[in-house]
């Protein structure tokens, strides 16, 4: 066990076990694969996000859009609160994109929502990867997703979807980073 954290293992089942334990453990650890990344895993997580950048970053509206995405594009510009629930996080993130000089409030929120839904799918494969996925495999899948026009759609206008499953993910790999 880590310093800090208490074991469910009394200290005395463990020496009955013996060195079994701490070698399954170190297996197990090892199979998780929270070491450092290969630079096969590096490659392909670069490979995801350079692929859907070259694809996708053209297609990102330059302007205001209609109906939701254009009432969050403006409720991000003005701080405002675009329907209930309100979105306070999104709204809020998305006004210091605003505030960039020179860029065009509009383009920089349909930016930063295509940029978090990279990182989204950036999650998943590293996710994929850690828990044991071949680095292929899981820059695969990830690809794979952004094929679903759902996805498709909430990389390529601005819409709070990206930035929940981001958190969502994020908060999946911290938990399981924290439990292996």
């Amino acid at each position: 066990s880590s310093p800090g954290r208490r074991s469910i293992v009394s200290s005395d089942a463990r020496a009955s076990v013996g060195d079994a334990t701490s070698t399954n453990a170190a297996r197990d650890r090892h199979a998780i694969g929270w070491g450092r990344l290969t630079r096969r895993d590096w490659l392909a997580l670069i490979f995801v996000v350079g692929l859907i950048l070259r694809i996708g970053l053209h297609r990102i509206p330059p302007g205001i859009c209609v109906a939701d995405a254009g009432d969050l594009q403006l409720a991000a510009t003005l701080l405002g609160i675009p329907h209930p629930p309100g979105y306070a996080a999104y709204v809020s993130l998305s006004h210091l994109v605003t505030l960039i000089p020179g860029v065009e409030p509009a383009l920089a929120v349909s930016a930063l929502c295509f940029g978090v839904g990279v990182i989204a799918l950036l999650l998943a494969a590293l996710i994929s990867i850690r828990l044991g996925a071949h680095p292929l495999v899981a820059a695969a899948a990830s690809l794979a997703l952004t094929a679903h026009p759902r996805v498709w759609q909430n990389l390529t206008t601005p819409e709070v979807y990206s930035f929940s499953i981001a958190f969502s993910l994020g908060a999946a790999y911290a938990l399981i980073r924290h439990l292996a």
